[in-house]
């Protein structure tokens, strides 16, 4: 969702910058970029933390399925 999100921000909100914007323009467009790249950032290290968390749930998992097999 965050990433979706970042999404939003770096293509609709901030979008392609003017060639030559009044400084109103500039600061918007700047301020809505740097909220997309934080965000973006900010989603790639939920979704690594998240995949990681699930690789070491499976190898856990998988550990205790097998001593589980082994005590019988």
């Amino acid at each position: 969702i965050i990433l979706l999100i970042a999404a939003y921000y770096s293509i609709v909100k901030a979008g392609i910058p003017y060639q030559d914007p009044p400084p109103e323009l500039q600061i918007q467009y700047a301020v809505n970029a740097g909220i997309g790249d934080e965000l973006f950032k900010t989603g790639l290290i939920v979704a690594a933390l998240g995949i990681l968390g699930r690789m070491i749930s499976r190898i856990l998992d998988k550990r205790q399925t097998d001593t589980s097999v082994t005590k019988r």
